[in-house]
């Protein structure tokens, strides 16, 4: 019908992302002018908030809860501006969460695996921390909605929103 189209997705992918998923999906990429994610719309927020800061010494500090593959975490956290990552909770100035795996470090290296939450949803490794941000008062910033969804398998996954 000649219609470009614009995808409106909850993915915690920046939309970018979100368009070279197209083709493994079976979509033509050329039929669709932007999306619009979740993912991107909280970096974007985390930019505007947090991400100011004209040097490391001044950036805010993010506890991040986010996917143990690197790839798209990385590159949802290129977008937020200048914020470092700490697992301390005492140094967070926010926390980011965006997936359900770790716990990440600055470097990536240092990960803390947050338990098999998304297959079972277990909360016996995130609810300790996200109770002592609670006590500190901390913002949160959920940059994925989803509270279950269903895998390949008709496997259910616990997610972010949760």
């Amino acid at each position: 019908m000649g219609k470009k189209l614009i995808i409106l997705s909850n993915t915690s992918s920046p939309s970018e992302t979100a368009l070279r998923k197209l083709p493994k999906l079976g979509f033509d990429p050329d039929l669709f002018i932007d999306a619009v994610t979740s993912g991107q719309e909280a970096a974007h927020y985390i930019k505007e908030k947090y991400g100011s800061a004209s040097n490391d010494a001044q950036a805010k500090k993010a506890l991040w809860i986010t996917w143990a593959d690197p790839v798209v975490p990385l590159a949802f956290m290129s977008i937020c501006g200048n914020i470092q990552v700490t697992t301390n909770v005492d140094e967070a100035d926010f926390v980011i969460v965006h997936g359900t795996d770790v716990l990440r470090s600055q470097d990536g290296i240092e990960n803390v695996s947050l338990g098999d939450y998304m297959k079972s949803g277990d909360l016996s490794v995130i609810d300790p921390i996200l109770e002592a941000c609670h006590k500190r008062g901390i913002p949160m910033v959920c940059a994925n909605p989803d509270l279950i969804v269903k895998l390949p398998g008709d496997v259910t996954a616990h997610m972010p929103g949760e």
